[in-house]
């Protein structure tokens, strides 16, 4: 009997079931995201929660900024922004909003979204990938102006 789990055919398998499962899952979670600021914005939420959670959205963004130019576009640069250079962005990213947040900010966000980490790490990831889309969308119109 032949074996089952050949390179090959582990490859096929992360090529049809794990890859698509990742990409829908991801957007899954940035529909969530997106449904839950849109939420924000027009719930019964209180002025102070809704200036608490965009100010918290305005400060991820700046510290992906840094991030990006501190550390992850030298490293795409020499090409090795790999899966653990991306964690270790993600984690500096996280770390500098977590240092920048008072600790009454952080006990409020802790109130509305339970867990304060995984929710900046969330909405991080979200904001870097409508980033990447967003320079794609930039990039298709350069090459159709072309």
């Amino acid at each position: 009997m032949e074996d089952i789990f050949t390179s090959e055919n582990i490859n096929t398998i992360i090529n049809i079931i794990i890859i698509p499962l990742l990409a829908y899952l991801t957007k899954y979670v940035v529909s969530c995201l997106k449904a839950k600021k849109d939420a924000v914005s027009n719930s019964d939420k209180t002025d102070n929660e809704k200036y608490l959670l965009l100010r918290v959205y305005d400060i991820v963004v700046q510290c992906i900024e840094c991030t990006n130019q501190t550390y992850a576009d030298a490293l795409r640069e020499q090409g090795k922004f790999d899966i653990e250079a991306q964690k270790i962005a993600l984690q500096k990213t996280t770390s500098a909003v977590l240092e920048i947040l008072s600790d009454e900010m952080t006990s409020e966000l802790n109130k509305l979204v339970g867990n304060v980490e995984v929710y900046l790490n969330t909405l991080i990831e979200s904001i870097i990938k409508q980033n990447k889309q967003n320079k794609q969308i930039e990039q298709n119109k350069v090459q159709e102006s072309n």
